[in-house]
């Protein structure tokens, strides 16, 4: 056995060429089939698969699909050659993954992806939301809405571009306000206190810093962010506020940094309805809210319900409600102020609701229910609709200046 395996072993190193001595030559073709994976070999269906997939993605969808020579020919383009049989094992495979190619029954088949995270009318209503929302720069809603057409296909993208046109939406001038959630969002979720400026609009329109008591960055702990009526605001627990809360507009806070832990007892209270504060409390300005009695004209109980939602409102019809004499008041309201004090009322022409709803009885709230003219009152509390009648005439008075 010794001799038989020294024999093996001569005979391996005799077939080892001598130094410098060179290889014989392999022929050109050889060569290049040696150095060329097979068709549909695993060493090439890996990346054919994710140019497969982003091809159907980019290029197809249930009106618009691709043949297998038409998809041979984009793979092609990417330098990657397959069979018919290669294509059907990737849709196989994709399908296996969660990813559905569909197949639309024309002559020749055609093939397309079924599996999209949103649907055409899906992302028209994301675009439509990103497009007209004010708390959205122009610059990021262009961004935004790009990156969003990369979910659907070529032509879809196109109805998107068709369809997206906002004239003369007032867009919010902030550009760092996805860094300010970004960071507001932290700290809430950390529990650490914050350190910011804010600022607000000077007579002259340019963004003024509004100092703190001491002329300091305020220091708050942030507890919540809400998105109401197209801005982000930021509640933050202060001792001295109405239900220890203060609001922020989120695009008017600069130069935030996240401090340390924030103390344990600024907190929300357990149970605190964030949902509830934000309508109650109209715009999130406002001082403590408090169950309102509304007479409501019959044609503006669906402008209230969208105010305040349907679930928080409780609604019937009134009796005894007085109108002004159609001689002494105008749609425009431009009729004799003192209408009223010359007893120019009587009985109600049209149908009425009592309508009841939590609010803060605040100068935002107040403006709300003034568009409406006289057809929505406040009745009680008393100190309430004596405080919305106080409104009123101030505003009156300064009007007549």
């Amino acid at each position: 056995m010794a001799k038989a395996d020294d024999s093996r072993a001569a005979g391996r190193k005799a077939a080892k060429p001598k130094t410098g001595e060179r290889k014989a030559a392999m022929p050109k073709d050889d060569a290049i089939k040696a150095a060329s994976p097979k068709t549909g070999s695993s060493k090439t269906a890996k990346p054919r698969i994710l140019f497969l997939c982003r091809i159907l993605a980019e290029e197809t969808d249930p009106e618009h699909g691709l043949s297998l020579p038409q998809i041979q020919d984009k793979l092609a383009e990417h330098g990657i050659s397959c069979e018919r049989k290669a294509l059907y094992r990737d849709f196989d495979a994709l399908d296996a993954a969660g990813v559905k190619v569909g197949r639309l029954h024309t002559r020749p088949v055609a093939y397309y992806l079924e599996s999209r995270p949103f649907d055409p009318a899906q992302l028209m209503l994301l675009a439509d939301a990103v497009q007209t929302s004010r708390s959205i720069t122009k610059s990021n809603s262009t961004a935004l809405i790009r990156r969003l057409k990369k979910l659907a296909s070529k032509s879809q993208a196109k109805s998107i571009d068709a369809r997206v046109h906002v004239s003369g939406r007032v867009k919010m001038q902030n550009e760092s306000i996805f860094r300010t959630l970004d960071l507001v969002q932290r700290a809430i979720a950390e529990r650490r206190d914050i350190s910011f400026g804010y600022m607000r609009y000077d007579a002259e329109k340019r963004l003024r810093d509004v100092p703190s008591h001491d002329g300091k960055d305020r220091v708050k702990t942030p507890l919540h962010l809400v998105y109401s009526n197209d801005n982000y605001y930021m509640l933050a627990y202060d001792d001295e506020a109405p239900d220890h809360i203060r609001v922020y507009r989120a695009d008017r806070m600069r130069n935030i940094l996240v401090l340390g832990k924030s103390d344990r007892s600024h907190r929300l209270e357990p149970g605190f309805d964030i949902a509830a504060y934000e309508k109650q409390s109209v715009d999130m300005y406002g001082g403590r809210p408090q169950l309102m009695k509304l007479h409501v004209a019959e044609d503006l109980v669906g402008n209230v319900i969208d105010m305040f939602g349907a679930d928080d409102v409780e609604c019937s019809e009134a009796s005894g409600v007085r109108e002004l004499a159609d001689s002494d008041a105008s749609p425009s309201g431009a009729g004799d102020h003192n209408a009223a004090e010359k007893g120019a009322l009587g009985p109600a022409s049209r149908r009425w609701a009592v309508m009841r709803v939590k609010a803060a009885p605040s100068a935002t709230f107040f403006g709300r229910i003034a568009q409406f003219g006289g057809d929505v009152r406040i009745v009680h509390p008393k100190s309430a609709a004596q405080a919305y009648e106080e409104h009123l005439e101030r505003a009156l008075a300064a009007q007549r200046l």
